[in-house]
C-alpha cells in the first residue's frame, strides 16, 4: 500500500510538472528571491494559478491564448517570439512577454507563499515545521504575504499601462477600460492620462 502511495504521488508531481506555465520555477525564484532549495513541485499550481487569474484577465482570452501559441511556437523561449514585425496583428510577442514577465513572477511566489506556510495532510492542516528555527506561523505569514503583495501589484499595474498603450484600447474589454482592471492603484479613464505610466 506504502509503494502504490508512493507511486501515485510520483505520477502527480509529474503530471503537473507537465503542465503549460509561461516561467518556470527557477525563473520564480531568481525573479523574487525566493529560497532556492524550495521544492519546483511547490511552484507549478502557483505559477498557473498567477497566469489565469492575474495575467490573463489583462490580456484578455484572445491575446493570452496567442501569447501562449507563440510561446509554444518557440519552444518555450521568450528571446524566440515574434516582435509583431511579420504578424498580422503586428503585437511584439517577445516585448509583452517581458513585459509580463516579472508581475507574472511576484504573483506566482504570493501564490505560492501558503502552500509553502502550510501542509495539509490527512490529518488536517497545520503550519510547516522547522526544524532550525522558530516557525513564525501565521503572523509571518501575513508580514510576507503582505509585502509581497505590494510588489505584486506595483508589477502588475505597469503591466496594465503597457497592455493599456501599446496593444490599444480597442484591444481591451470595455469594462477594463472603464474602471481598474487590476483593483490596485490603476484607474483608465477613456482619456491617456494613467499616472503610473512611463
Amino acid at each position: 500500500m506504502a509503494l502504490q502511495n508512493q507511486n501515485q504521488a510520483l505520477d502527480t508531481v509529474i503530471l503537473r510538472s507537465e503542465q503549460f506555465t509561461f516561467v518556470t520555477p527557477q525563473q520564480v525564484k531568481v525573479a523574487t528571491g525566493l529560497a532556492a532549495n524550495i521544492n519546483d513541485d511547490n511552484l507549478i499550481v502557483p505559477i498557473i494559478t498567477a497566469s489565469s487569474l492575474r495575467m490573463k484577465p489583462i490580456l484578455g482570452i484572445t491575446l493570452f491564448n496567442s501569447l501562449k501559441a507563440h510561446y509554444i511556437a518557440a519552444n518555450y523561449d521568450p528571446n524566440n517570439l515574434p516582435d509583431g514585425s511579420t504578424l498580422p496583428d503586428n503585437i511584439n510577442y517577445k516585448e509583452l512577454y517581458f513585459e509580463m514577465y516579472d508581475a507574472l513572477c511576484w504573483w506566482s511566489f504570493v501564490e505560492s507563499l501558503l502552500p509553502i506556510a502550510v501542509k495539509i495532510e490527512e490529518k488536517g492542516i497545520m503550519f510547516n515545521s522547522s526544524d532550525f528555527s522558530t516557525n513564525a506561523e501565521l503572523v509571518g505569514y501575513e508580514k510576507v504575504s503582505s509585502r509581497q503583495t505590494k510588489i505584486a501589484e506595483a508589477y502588475t499595474d505597469a503591466f496594465v499601462c503597457y497592455v493599456k498603450d501599446t496593444i490599444k484600447i480597442k484591444e481591451l474589454k470595455d469594462e477594463q477600460i472603464e474602471s481598474s482592471t487590476t483593483n490596485f492603484t490603476t484607474y483608465f479613464p477613456k482619456e491617456n492620462n494613467c499616472g503610473n505610466c512611463r
